[in-house]
């Protein structure tokens, strides 16, 4: 399994989503990861965040654009087929652990 450790900033708001037959919420958002804390690079690594837990609902409030936090989970690969017959791959993140981080603000949340 592909282990990863991102930090970085959300820059759109979370959607909550019910899988259908499965009782655990999925909260979905978008993370823009800069590189390491003070070097920023050119293109930063724009990154879906997929995170399944009981507690997700709560984080909705937290989970908004400008947000800074620190992630850990693992990456997956999707690959299929659209309806026009074109073959598609796409990667996201699945998260284990949020931190939320930045002025006055250092809180975690774990699976």
């Amino acid at each position: 399994m592909n282990r990863i450790t991102l930090h970085g900033t959300i820059c759109k708001d979370a959607e909550l989503f019910n899988v259908y037959g499965d009782d655990v919420p999925l909260v979905s958002f978008v993370v823009k990861d800069y590189g390491k804390p003070g070097a920023f690079n050119d293109e930063p690594l724009t990154l879906q965040v997929h995170f399944k837990r009981e507690i997700a609902p709560l984080l909705m409030p937290e989970l908004v654009h400008g947000k800074e936090v620190n992630l850990f989970g693992s990456m997956v690969q999707k690959n299929y087929v659209t309806s026009s017959n074109e073959f598609r791959t796409k990667i996201y993140m699945i998260a284990d652990y949020i931190e939320f981080v930045g002025k006055n603000e250092r809180r975690e949340v774990a699976s």
